[in-house]
């Protein structure tokens, strides 16, 4: 109980620092602008769907990894710049995915679209600062995440990424297959066809 307490204070302090409360979405307009991620609709189970696509993501990072206070420290809607633009819009989508919940909905589930992925564009280092950023300030936010036209390349990087991600975050993620009639077959069993995204229509019309 202390353990919970303690973290739900860490959470409400870094909020309170970061202006999360205040993030709107002229704060991040200029990067989510990018289309690299937006918020879409619901699965089957009222889950929010955060989408993010791969190919758009051109995302300049100087530092390693994101830790609760670099982001406190740099995530001011009022004066943002550089390199937490990004982080930034990435807070700004799971807090809009978090305000569509239901009342009995406590996770978020990513549908990723790894659609021209290459060894020279594959954003490593932000998708891992984006797992730090939701083991720190979102735990147990994290339903599912469903990787879809994943090449080869993306599933080579992918076999070098597994290793520097939590246990948990592995077993959430699955690489859904090429073949259009069973990609269709497995998204159904998730969304209803009508709230998927064109895009993903799109890879089995």
């Amino acid at each position: 109980v202390q353990v919970a307490d303690a973290l739900i204070f860490q959470l409400l302090s870094w909020k309170s620092a970061a202006c999360i409360d205040c993030l709107e979405a002229r704060h991040v307009h200029k990067e989510l602008s990018k289309c690299w991620g937006y918020v879409y609709s619901h699965d089957r189970l009222g889950r929010p769907c955060l989408v993010l696509r791969l190919g758009n993501l051109s995302l300049t990072s100087s530092s390693p990894s994101s830790s609760p206070s670099a982001l406190s420290s740099s995530a001011s809607p009022a004066g943002s710049s550089g390199e937490s633009d990004w982080k930034l819009a990435f807070v700004f989508l799971v807090e809009e995915a978090l305000k569509s919940m239901g009342r009995d909905v406590e996770q978020l589930v990513v549908l990723l679209d790894a659609r021209n992925v290459s060894f020279k564009n594959f954003p490593v280092p932000e998708i891992l600062q984006m797992q730090v950023i939701l083991q720190a300030f979102y735990p147990e936010r994290l339903g599912i995440v469903l990787v879809v036209n994943a090449n080869w390349q993306a599933k080579l990087l992918w076999l070098s990424l597994r290793a520097q991600l939590s246990g948990s975050t592995r077993s959430k993620i699955f690489f859904l297959p090429s073949e259009p009639k069973k990609l269709r077959e497995f998204l159904l069993t998730f969304f209803e066809e009508s709230r998927l995204p064109k895009w993903c229509l799109q890879c089995f019309s």
